[in-house]
């Protein structure tokens, strides 16, 4: 099941930059099912000559591990000037996704997307105009 999951969602992360979150049925038994997951994320393919190369760009992080917790936030800055200014800002060229599990549960989730989504929608209808 791990490999049939990190399959799907190799392909949706080709097609999406984006966390990865967990939920339902899957995360009560994510302590099984996102090591194998997520090793199958950063696993290879071949293709038709048998020549192997990553599955994914970017490299799965699973935060609900502590060595690979640690491992995604702790990176190397570097820094970069930005164009037509003499600031520079800490960059990090390396292609990262987290896995994470759900802890709020479907009903609380959608809630609590409703309440912001109202609440942007109230802050942008009472801008005083200029």
């Amino acid at each position: 099941m791990a490999v049939v999951i990190g399959e799907s969602l190799a392909n949706a992360i080709t097609l999406f930059d984006g966390p990865v979150v967990i939920g339902g049925g899957i995360s009560a038994a994510s302590d099984f099912i996102v090591p194998k997951i997520v090793d199958h994320l950063n696993g290879s393919i071949e293709n038709q000559k048998g020549e192997k190369m990553p599955r994914l760009v970017s490299k799965a992080y699973n935060l609900e591990d502590p060595v690979s917790f640690e491992s995604f936030i702790n990176w190397e800055a570097k820094k970069i000037k930005i164009p037509f200014c003499d600031k520079e800002i800490n960059y990090n060229s390396d292609k990262r996704i987290p896995i994470g599990i759900s802890r709020l549960g479907t009903s609380e989730a959608i809630c609590f997307g409703a309440y912001v989504f109202a609440l942007n929608s109230l802050n942008r209808n009472n801008k005083p105009s200029v």
